[in-house]
């Protein structure tokens, strides 16, 4: 049951009638939370893992190379350098992928389907 919350409210709804609007919107919501699926816990955990993981080594190693790398020192640039080249190399990568899947969208919707 979906309703349209997105419209504008009349200019003769009173306010008894915007508070029921609103009750109506939270009562569906708690719908749809009780409604959420058993494998959503596990990908939620499975996702804080990988994110505690993810987030200490990132963490730890950016700690210690603030307090071993002197700052504008050789090594120091080359790190930066090293990231900015990695990040623009994935920009070129996802820009490539999103093209590949657009003209696969392109050429499924051209074929002619084989009854």
């Amino acid at each position: 049951m979906r309703k349209n919350f997105n419209k504008k409210p009349e200019a003769h709804e009173t306010p008894e009638v915007e508070a029921e609007a609103s009750v109506a919107v939270v009562d569906e919501a708690v719908e749809t939370a009780q409604e959420e699926p058993k494998a959503n816990i596990v990908s939620r955990a499975v996702y804080q893992a990988f994110y505690g993981a993810s987030y200490g080594v990132v963490f730890s190693s950016l700690l210690v190379a603030k307090l071993v790398i002197p700052k504008n020192s050789l090594i120091d640039n080359a790190i930066h350098d090293g990231a900015s080249a990695a990040r623009k190399a994935v920009k070129v990568e996802l820009a490539a992928a999103a093209e590949a899947a657009e003209e696969s969208a392109v050429f499924e919707e051209a074929a002619p389907v084989a009854a």
